[in-house]
């Protein structure tokens, strides 16, 4: 596959996701800012704005500057150069399936890279699960978390599909 046929996949992609992730983050600075949570399916899905200096959990928010800035914005930073450098290396045969994860993985990342360079936290805004339970619910989340988790699903799903075809072989 040549980089025209990679961008093909990687470009809209990316596009579309991070354009979606910054729109919906702003609707929440605009329409959550400030107010109480706002609840639907009985409480099961709610919408509320929270600024998260850490990573998933707020893990590392209250880690030492020095130690939050690498955590948090250099390692991710070299792991999304990595990443888009990895795509389109002309020697590296990567398959459809691996483009389209990879670019949902890229696009999360750059969703979350943008609000950590220019607010110094990410903005999440979306919460699943059942209150009363605490290992039925979420963190609070956004839609470049939803990303990610969509590029680590198809990677995931493949390898198991590999491996049980592998093991069905035998």
């Amino acid at each position: 596959m040549n980089f025209k046929e990679r961008a093909i996949y990687v470009l809209p992609i990316s596009i579309i996701t991070i354009a979606i992730d910054q729109w919906t983050k702003y609707l929440a600075v605009v329409n959550l800012k400030g107010m109480p949570e706002i609840p639907f399916l009985g409480g099961f899905f709610r919408l509320m704005f929270v600024t998260n200096r850490g990573a998933w959990g707020s893990l590392g928010s209250d880690w030492p500057e020095p130690a939050r800035l690498a955590a948090l914005i250099v390692i991710p930073v070299i792991f999304i150069l990595l990443l888009g450098t990895y795509m389109f290396w002309p020697k590296v045969k990567i398959r459809k399936f691996e483009l389209i994860a990879f670019s949902f993985i890229l696009a999360g990342g750059v969703g979350n890279m943008i609000d950590r360079i220019h607010a110094g936290a990410v903005i999440d805004m979306l919460w699943m699960g059942f209150a009363q339970y605490r290992y039925l619910q979420t963190n609070v989340f956004n839609i470049a978390d939803v990303a990610i988790m969509i590029g680590f699903f198809i990677v995931a799903t493949e390898w198991v599909v590999t491996s049980v075809k592998s093991i069905l072989r035998k």
